[in-house]
């Protein structure tokens, strides 16, 4: 995340995790607005002026598919957490996978194998965080909403040229949603 302007150090550099979902909590500090409730980022403002970055868990989800013809049905998870990443695999439970970012930048040694006590913390974060169930599950309804919408387009004759007027051939796909929640 980058930050300039007034009240902002030129050329400042922090080495704090943070996360896109941290980007609107932090522009509503800065524009005066009041701050979100129950969001999964943190206000990071206080860091761009040379506070200390808040304790925070950064982790990201996202359901993977075997082919763009097949709908997403496979849950993937990863959450970072000081300089470790771990990263697990709902179809695939035996794979595990677990790196110091710091030491291993390129994610060569899997550690999972090697440090059990960082791995269980790891664990624990990512099933206090993690929501494979519902993921899968609403996964499940977009496509099936998909479905129906592309039926229904072909059913009421509406023709390619008219459905993508002025649509950019980049967007012409029909959209997945991704889910993000936060541990309550």
């Amino acid at each position: 995340m980058g930050q300039a302007g007034d009240g902002i150090p030129q050329g400042a550099v922090c080495d704090a995790l943070t996360s896109i979902m941290d980007i609107g909590p932090t522009l509503l500090e800065y524009t005066g607005a009041q701050p979100m409730q129950a969001v999964d980022g943190v206000n990071m403002a206080p860091v761009f002026s040379g506070q200390k970055p808040p304790e925070h868990v950064v982790y990201a989800e996202f359901m993977e598919r075997p082919s763009m013809q097949q709908p997403a049905d496979s849950y993937c998870f990863m959450v970072r957490d000081g300089d470790y990443k771990y990263m697990c695999f709902d179809k695939d439970p035996d794979c595990e996978l677990l790196y110091n970012v710091l030491l291993d930048p390129g994610e060569r040694d899997n550690l999972a194998g090697k440090a059990p006590e960082i791995l269980a913390r790891m664990r624990a974060l990512a099933a206090q965080y993690g929501r494979a169930r519902e993921a899968v599950r609403i996964q499940g309804l977009h496509s099936r909403f998909n479905d129906l919408w592309k039926a229904y387009e072909k059913a009421s004759g509406v023709s390619a040229q008219e459905l993508w007027y002025n649509v950019p051939e980049s967007a012409r796909t029909y959209p997945e949603i991704m889910i993000g929640n936060k541990a309550e």
